[in-house]
C-alpha cells in the first residue's frame, strides 16, 4: 500500500509534459579594444548627446530555440541584449567622440527589435541563420524625431555540429557585425 501511495505521489509530481525543458544560457563576448578599432576615424567628434538607454522591444527574452533529444531548449544571452547592447553603445559614442550630456543636447534611445539565432538540423548537416534590428531614435527639441535603423543577418552552415557552441560563436558574431555598422550608419552625420 506504500509503495502504491508513493508511486501516485511521484506521479503527480513528475510533469506529462515532454516539452518543458530548461533554457540554456550562452555567454556574449567582445574582442579586447573593439570600439577602438572600429572608430578609428572619430566619426561624432565634437558632438553630443543625452543618453536614454536601450529598452528590448522584443516579444521573448531568449535569442534562439535549440533542439536537443527531441525537445526545444530555449536559448538566451547572459548578458541580456538589453545589457549588452546599452554597454557596448555608450562606449562606441565615447570612443568614437561623442560626449555623453545630461542636458542640452540632442536624446538618443535605442530599441532592440530582433536579436535571434535560428539553428535547423537535418540529417548530415545543420544549419545556423541570425538577425538583428536596433532602431535608433534620435529625439531634437520641439518634438522633433528620427529613427535610424543598423541591423545584420548572417547564415552559418557546416556539418550537423550546430549545438549551443556553434550558437554562442553565431550569436557573438552577430553582436559584433551589428555594432561594426554603427560608426558607418547614417546616425553619426544626424547628431
Amino acid at each position: 500500500m506504500k509503495q502504491i501511495l508513493l508511486l501516485s505521489l511521484l506521479l503527480s509530481l513528475t510533469p506529462l509534459s515532454a516539452k518543458a525543458v530548461e533554457g540554456h544560457t550562452i555567454y556574449i563576448t567582445l574582442p579586447a579594444n573593439f570600439a577602438q578599432k572600429i572608430c578609428e576615424d572619430n566619426p561624432g567628434r565634437g558632438k553630443s548627446i543625452v543618453w536614454k538607454g536601450v529598452e528590448d522591444k522584443r516579444d521573448t527574452a531568449e535569442i534562439g530555440l535549440q533542439t536537443k533529444s527531441g525537445q526545444e531548449v530555449k536559448v538566451y544571452a547572459d548578458p541580456s541584449p538589453a545589457e549588452m547592447f546599452g554597454k557596448e553603445i555608450q562606449k562606441i559614442f565615447k570612443v568614437c567622440g561623442v560626449n555623453l550630456v545630461k542636458k542640452g543636447a540632442s536624446e538618443v534611445q535605442v530599441d532592440i527589435l530582433d536579436f535571434q539565432t535560428l539553428v535547423q538540423k537535418k540529417l548530415v548537416t545543420g544549419s545556423n541563420t541570425a538577425v538583428s534590428k536596433i532602431r535608433f531614435h534620435l529625439i531634437r527639441g520641439a518634438g522633433q524625431s528620427t529613427s535610424v535603423d543598423v541591423g545584420f543577418e548572417m547564415e552559418a552552415k557546416g556539418i550537423r555540429r550546430m549545438g549551443f557552441r556553434s550558437m554562442e560563436q553565431t550569436a557573438n558574431d552577430l553582436f559584433l557585425k551589428t555594432l561594426e555598422q554603427i560608426p558607418t550608419s547614417e546616425l553619426f552625420s544626424l547628431l
